[in-house]
């Protein structure tokens, strides 16, 4: 051994919501809001407070109360995370979009416009 005393990552989950709204680039006829959720997982040294892994985010349509009619989603969803120093970083990408049946019973797709949530965590053990 080097003299450094061997240890256990400590790991910690991070969420965040993010709220949004927005008009459709479809019709320009809907307004409407949502919340998503990014939630994922960091390691770190706990002597050091080093970030060391980082996993997910995963990407979640937390709340689109829309109405009957329209039924909302995330499209085309990409998610990456980073780390620096006591850093982990948690990023996901999506479109909005829903199918509404509007005007007499047709049924649209309606684009609500491509959205990048972010949000730095750190170890509880630095937030004090």
């Amino acid at each position: 051994m080097n003299g450094a005393e061997p240890f256990a990552a400590t790991g910690e989950t991070a969420s965040m919501d993010f709220y949004h709204i927005a008009t459709d680039k479809t019709l320009n006829r809907f307004t409407k809001e949502w919340k998503t959720n990014l939630y994922g997982s960091f390691s770190y040294d706990p002597n050091t407070y080093v970030v060391n892994t980082v996993t997910g985010p995963t990407v979640n349509l937390a709340y689109a109360s829309w109405g009957l009619n329209f039924s909302p989603y995330l499209n085309q969803v990409s998610a990456r995370n980073s780390k620096s120093g006591f850093k982990a970083t948690f990023t996901g990408s999506y479109q909005m979009a829903c199918t509404a049946i509007i005007d007499f019973g047709i049924s649209y797709t309606l684009d609500f416009g491509n959205y990048t949530d972010s949000f730095d965590a750190y170890a509880s053990g630095l937030q004090n």
